[in-house]
């Protein structure tokens, strides 16, 4: 056994935690032609309640216009909703 040797990872998680990967690229290759056909959106927790004991907050952003709305929520529950007026907006 070669004193290097001891010194490999060999486990697995340990190997798949420290993998490095390549930056998102800049610029997507692909784009939403007209304002609403593709919506990105994303659920969050605050750190602290805020306001009115509003803890969670949504946000959706136009792929075509990337046009940022952000929506506040006291429960996740709440989540179906602001996306039905989101829609709705958007129609």
């Amino acid at each position: 056994m070669d004193k290097n040797d001891s010194l490999k990872i060999e486990c697995t998680a340990c190997i798949q935690a420290k993998q490095a990967h390549n930056p998102f690229p800049r610029q997507s290759e692909h784009h939403a032609e007209k304002p609403g056909d593709l919506t990105h959106t994303d659920l969050w927790e605050c750190r602290t309640t805020g306001i009115h004991g509003l803890k969670y907050f949504i946000s959706f952003v136009d792929d075509c216009s990337r046009c940022v709305a952000i929506e506040f929520l006291k429960t996740k529950d709440q989540a179906t909703k602001k996306f039905k007026n989101y829609v709705a907006y958007l129609e």
